[in-house]
């Protein structure tokens, strides 16, 4: 239910952003659909700092708490770089 419920706000939110797409509406021609849909990053290094984050802080479960604690923390640090690497445009 909580993942379908953030699902539902952020599809919410665009709505609320952008309005209703060309392809939603009836009344809208082939013309305007035309141009740049959104803005698609080209590479990025983020996703695989995260499964090593990830991987580090499962094996933390089975090793220690020191093991968990750096993947805690290095998994903080790749979220925080994902989701603000492209945010200057």
């Amino acid at each position: 239910f909580l993942m379908s419920s953030l699902v539902a706000f952020f599809f919410y939110i665009q709505y609320r952003k952008r309005g209703l797409r060309a392809q939603d509406r009836r009344d809208a021609g082939i013309a305007e659909t035309a141009g740049r849909l959104a803005f698609f990053p080209p590479r990025s290094g983020w996703p695989a700092t995260i499964a090593v984050g990830v991987t580090l802080l499962a094996l933390g479960v089975v090793f220690g708490l020191w093991l968990f604690l750096i993947g805690c923390a290095l998994l903080a640090g790749a979220v925080f770089g994902f989701v603000f690497q492209h945010s200057d445009r």
